[in-house]
């Protein structure tokens, strides 16, 4: 490729088998057609294939909560081009007297998908002030141990510089040693508007008194550049969290300390004043050589809630460090770490990583505080949903095909049998002015003695699911 894009979707989340779509499709597609040719099993296939094309973005829409993505303006032009089949099939019925069963179930089906579809996006698509109903995992953007394959890499992470991987105990950012710097950055970036990140991290050394700089948590529009700034570029688009060890001036406040800023990709890190000008939160924690796990957690609901809690006094046990109300990040942000060391130093590690997909609670459910509950991936409310959605178009299918057999057979019976017109005849071969049309009775073939696209042998003039045009 001459460009590279960025990936559009999260493989931890964009895991629906679309073969559950195609071969369903193609055996109605043999068993439903109005001839057993190559032609006319394609056509059933796509037809069958279209009323359900819509199932994996209802299924994204149930695992992730979220619709900002799909523009009001496309799902109204969509549906209405569904919906607006409906009519032209009542008009045609009655003046023209074609109906097509197959174009007809399928249409059905993808509208009341399409409604059910309509019916999620409106009522997920408004954050508000909403709790986190449950979480999904995603793996493209967590890290555990052994960190690596056996061919060293890794899938979904690149560590460089002078950061290495100690399978058995962290990926090592920065050693004890003087002016080093390494980094680690995710290889996709977040698709989901709302998540939690929770990492795990430790920072260390011998220095009882000096000790530095510190580590950065990064959720940026670039990715893996590094610079003056904990080992990234100063300048950056996005959200640094730095977890300062060194204070480059005095203070009325205690130090190590985090700091939250928000890069507009002009706005310089103040490094003189350790990020007091550049801050939007900030608070002090010793999560320096502590007896417990040390972890940072960062929750973000788009447009509307960034929370930062460590836990450095005791298992479990989490401090508010800041909250930003309003706040917004770049589209899709990557996620990364990075370290640094100057004339002082410490070991920087990462233990672990983290990171699920939130996925809020209805508009009317409590809303006391955005906090992760307890649901995951498959707690029954998602997952029987999504079952309820087969479900329910496994019915409508069954219901629309009943009605169609039924029809049918009590049209034929009403009519005395196929080919059995007004003027007589044999059956099939109906004369004069036959309820069908013309010569071929009701199930009559095609024009000028074309073959039915239903039933029989028919010659002459079509009879009433004769038409060639199927729309």
């Amino acid at each position: 490729m001459k460009y590279r894009f960025r990936p559009t979707h999260d493989p931890s989340i964009d895991t629906f088998r679309i073969e559950f779509l195609v071969g369903p499709s193609l055996l109605l597609g043999l068993l439903f057609n109005y001839k057993f040719i190559l032609t006319e099993i394609l056509w059933s296939f796509s037809i069958f294939m279209e009323s359900v094309a819509i199932l994996p973005q209802l299924f994204m829409l149930q695992r992730t909560g979220e619709a900002e993505t799909i523009t009001t303006h496309y799902l109204a032009a969509l549906g209405a081009y569904r919906a607006l089949y409906i009519p032209n099939w009542i008009y045609r019925y009655f003046t023209e007297g074609v109906v097509d069963p197959i174009a007809v179930t399928a249409g059905l089906v993808q509208t009341g998908l399409y409604l059910d579809f309509f019916y999620v996006y409106f009522t997920k698509s408004k954050l508000a002030n909403r709790t986190i109903d449950r979480t999904v995992s995603l793996r493209t953007h967590s890290l555990f141990p052994p960190y690596i394959d056996q061919d060293l890499q890794n899938r979904w992470w690149d560590f460089g510089a002078d950061a290495y991987v100690n399978t058995n105990k962290h990926v090592r950012l920065t050693r004890a040693r003087p002016s080093e710097m390494g980094w680690l950055w995710s290889r996709l970036p977040i698709s989901a508007h709302n998540f939690v990140v929770e990492v795990e991290f430790k920072i260390s050394g011998e220095g009882g008194h000096l000790f530095g700089d510190g580590l950065a948590v990064w959720l940026t529009s670039g990715r893996a550049q590094p610079g003056p700034v904990f080992g990234n570029i100063d300048q950056f688009n996005g959200l640094g969290i730095f977890l300062d060890t060194y204070a480059n001036s005095r203070h009325s406040y205690s130090f190590p300390r985090i700091i939250g800023m928000l890069g507009d990709g002009k706005t310089s890190y103040d490094h003189g004043g350790d990020g007091d000008s550049n801050a939007l939160g900030a608070c002090s924690a010793n999560f320096r050589r502590t007896n417990v796990a040390t972890k940072l957690k960062i929750t973000y609901i788009r447009e509307s809630y960034l929370n930062v809690k460590i836990q450095y006094k005791a298992w479990d046990e989490w401090t508010d460090c800041f909250t930003i109300p309003g706040l917004q990040l770049p589209d899709a942000p990557y996620l990364g770490f990075s370290a640094e060391t100057g004339d002082v130093f410490d070991n920087h590690d990462i233990i672990s990583v983290t990171t699920v997909s939130a996925i809020l609670s209805a508009p009317d459910s409590p809303r006391d505080k955005i906090g992760v509950g307890r649901g995951s991936s498959f707690s029954s409310s998602g997952s029987g949903g999504f079952f309820s959605l087969l479900f329910k178009i496994a019915l409508v299918a069954a219901v629309c095909y009943g009605a169609f057999f039924g029809y049918k057979k009590y049209y034929v019976g009403a009519r005395g049998g196929m080919g059995m017109g007004m003027g007589g005849g044999a059956p099939g071969f109906g004369q004069g002015a036959g309820v069908g049309g013309g010569h071929g009775g009701v199930y009559g073939g095609m024009p000028s003695g074309g073959r039915s696209p239903m039933m029989g042998n028919g010659f002459g003039g079509g009879g009433m699911f004769a038409d060639a045009k199927r729309f």
